[in-house]
Order: structure tokens, then sequence, then C-alpha cells
């Protein structure tokens, strides 16, 4: 009896480990950053970002750059400075890369209308800035559903007086990163967003019948105080920010933009910053 019992287990251990990728359920974590903010917080900083990739260990990232960009550069001057640190990685670990943002000019002057409108609700969404500050503190209560949920009612108020620019921005990442169902099996699957997108990609993998992963369930805070950064990762990242910088330099002097251009000035100014926080990661 406790013969065939052993068979029996053995059975079905091989038929779990002969599982295809394409078996399998997706991994799927959506990562939302803090951008400059991780160089000035103590409790979410640009190693706790980092940490996150080592553990995490994805196969394939969906980053905040254009599909129409090849690589970190426009993901830095037009996106999140921290793609400069998620392609590093990628060049190191083997990871592949799907750049699955989406924006334009009618977006930004749209994006900018709805700014300054915005300012006449101001005591209606004042409450909701202010728990959203104190959440966005610590990587681990920036990820919770709490501030998602947060971030949602935010956007929700926003959208009650018209003004839905940023929703219509992230319904066009969504069609991007709906485009890439087939390759989700290859994971485990990381997308890094400024984390006001983050409810909105969560709800956009649940749409495909995957239920994104909570944060606290794969990620052990002292464990990863272990993941440090490699030289290679921050030498590879300070190139990018570099060259990001030079060209964003020309562009502006040339007048090349259109719109946005006050941003673009203040991604300038802190691109110096950028590169010597990166620097002294590994230094």
């Amino acid at each position: 009896m406790k013969a065939l019992c052993l068979v029996f287990i053995s059975i079905i251990f091989l038929n779990c480990t002969s599982l295809t990728i394409k078996d399998r359920p997706p991994s799927v974590y959506v990562l939302g950053s803090i951008h400059g903010g991780m160089l000035e917080e103590p409790n979410y900083t640009l190693q706790d970002f980092i940490s996150v990739l080592y553990k995490y260990k994805p196969t394939l990232i969906f980053t905040e750059v254009r599909p129409e960009y090849s690589d970190a550069i426009d993901g830095v001057m037009h996106g999140a400075v921290e793609q400069s640190i998620v392609y590093a990685y990628a060049k190191e670990s083997g990871a592949q890369v799907v750049p699955v943002d989406w924006h334009n000019d009618d977006y930004n002057l749209e994006s900018d209308q709805d700014y300054q409108r915005a300012k006449a609700f101001k005591k209606e969404l004042q409450p909701l800035r202010d728990q959203f500050i104190k959440s966005i503190s610590s990587l681990v209560e920036s990820q919770s559903p709490v501030t998602q949920n947060i971030i949602r009612k935010r956007y929700d108020i926003l959208a009650s007086h018209g003004l839905i620019a940023l929703r219509k921005r992230d319904a066009h990442i969504c069609e991007n990163i709906k485009k890439q169902k087939d390759n989700l099996a290859k994971g485990p699957v990381l997308i890094v967003f400024g984390v006001a997108h983050k409810y909105y990609l969560e709800d956009c993998i649940r749409e495909l019948g995957i239920q994104p992963l909570n944060f606290e369930s794969w990620y052990g805070a002292e464990k990863a105080k272990n993941a440090m950064a490699t030289k290679a990762l921050a030498e590879n990242s300070v190139k990018t920010l570099k060259a990001a910088k030079e060209l964003l330099d020309v562009r502006l002097r040339a007048g090349y933009y259109k719109t946005d251009v006050t941003n673009l000035n203040d991604v300038l100014k802190e691109l110096d910053k950028w590169i010597e926080k990166v620097s002294r990661l590994n230094p």
C-alpha cells in the first residue's frame, strides 16, 4: 500500500513539473514608482526600487516608455527617469523589455489644462492628496490596496468634473499591454509605471483573466536588503542618464518641443541629481 502511495504521489509530481510555460498561470506584478521621490524618501529609495527587480527577477518587463522608441533615453526624458535603471537591469539579467507607454502633444495639452482646472476643486481633492502623500512615503505602503483606492477615488472625482486626461492615457497603455497577452506566460512579468497608474493597470491585467500579485505575497523586506545594485547596473544606468541629459539639452535649446516644455526643463535640471545618486549605488 505504501509503495502504491509513493507511485501515486510520483505521478502527480511528474504531471505538475511537466507543465509547459504556456500551461502555467502568468505571474504579473505592477510596480508603482514614485519617480524623483526616490531621491529623497528614506523609506522608498532607489535601492528599494532596485531590490524589487532583484527579488522578483522578471524575465519580461513592460516599461513607461513609448513603443515608437527602442531604448530608455526617451523614457528618461518623457516617461520616468528610473527607466534607466530598468533597462540596465534588463541588460544585466537578459530580461526582455517592452515599451507600452502612450502620450502625444494633444495629451500633453489636455493634461496641462486638467491640472489647471483641478485647482478649482482643491478643497474636494486635498484630503485625498494628503493621504496619498503619506501613503507613498514607504515602498510597502505605496504598493498597498489602500493606496490604490486613494488614487482611484482621486481620479473618480476628477472624472466627475470632466478631467480625464490621465485615464485616456491609461486606456491607451492598457491597449498596448493587451497586445502582449500571448507573451504574459513568459514571465515573471513586471510592469513598471508611476504609482498613479498602478490601480488602472492592475484592473487592465484582471480584464485579461489574470490576478496581479499582491506585493507582500512575494516581497520580503529583510531579505531584499541584500539585493544590492551591481557596479554594471549603476554604470549602465548613468550612461543612459548622461545620454538623455545631452539629447534633452540640445532639443530644448533648438526649440524642438512644442508642448510640455516647462516639465522637460524641470527634468533636465533633475538629471544631474539622478546621475549623482545612481553613481553612488555602487561606488
